[in-house]
């Protein structure tokens, strides 16, 4: 229990909304490898640690509560991450390890959610959620998506644009203030909420060319499933293959 009241503890809560101040002092200069990669983000993080990176997993999280609709069935992103970690003690906090906690859901449109040590014990989906020989422990970035933004030409408006780039700063600013040297990201806000996903790819390129996040990563990989969610008006071609065109 030690273990887990200092994962809720270690938890910490970012809010941007009236600060654009995402300065690091960090003077990495890596020529960062970037990916897009047809699977699961844990899958895919998983492997990045085995390799000797230190990861950062994207959480397309749920604005409005912590894991989105896990207990009522709900299949997104969120709810996998969910059902296959004790990553609801670092959000949900029901038992309230944190009791110094002055934050809560819902989220701001610019506020996000560092967890660290979140343990992983199931695999995914595919495999019937089966159980890991062992827990491993992960790191988590909740940011959630704009919901159902205006579109103009399958593109974000430019007050969504901007705001969706302000969203991607605060992603690499949490992963680089708190040590990682690798994000696993996916095509944020491309399922359920409605975001077009070649104009997301887009956006996500344009924020880690900026000087201020350009080289400072050693890898950044891109985990995508073409699930339900995909074939729709926002993205016919599904959303791997529009990723895969901006980063090929």
């Amino acid at each position: 229990m030690d273990v887990v009241r200092l994962q809720a503890q270690n938890t910490k809560f970012y809010d941007f909304t009236l600060n654009n101040n995402f300065k690091v002092d960090l003077e990495a200069n890596w020529r960062t490898k970037v990916c897009v990669y047809l699977g699961d983000c844990l899958d895919a993080a998983l492997g990045l640690k085995e390799e000797g990176f230190n990861p950062l997993v994207l959480n397309m999280a749920s604005p409005a509560r912590p894991g989105g609709g896990y207990k009522s069935g709900a299949g997104a992103q969120e709810e996998n991450l969910f059902r296959r970690t004790n990553y609801f003690q670092s959000l949900e906090d029901k038992d309230r390890l944190d009791s110094s906690r002055k934050w809560t859901y819902p989220l701001g449109e610019f506020s996000g959610i560092y967890s660290p040590s979140v343990l992983i014990f199931r695999s995914s989906e595919q495999t019937g959620y089966a159980f890991l020989p062992k827990p491993i422990e992960m790191s988590f970035v909740a940011v959630p998506a704009y919901r159902r933004p205006a579109l103009t030409e399958s593109r974000l408006t430019d007050k969504f644009a901007e705001g969706t780039k302000k969203k991607m700063r605060l992603i690499f600013y949490i992963a680089l203030l708190n040590g990682h040297d690798s994000l696993v990201l996916s095509a944020m806000g491309c399922g359920a909420f409605r975001n077009p996903p070649k104009h997301i790819a887009q956006l996500f390129l344009e924020v880690m060319s900026e000087e201020i996040f350009r080289g400072k990563l050693k890898h950044i990989l891109f985990a995508i499933i073409d699930d339900k969610n995909t074939g729709m008006k926002h993205n016919p071609e599904g959303n791997y293959e529009p990723f895969r065109s901006v980063f090929a």
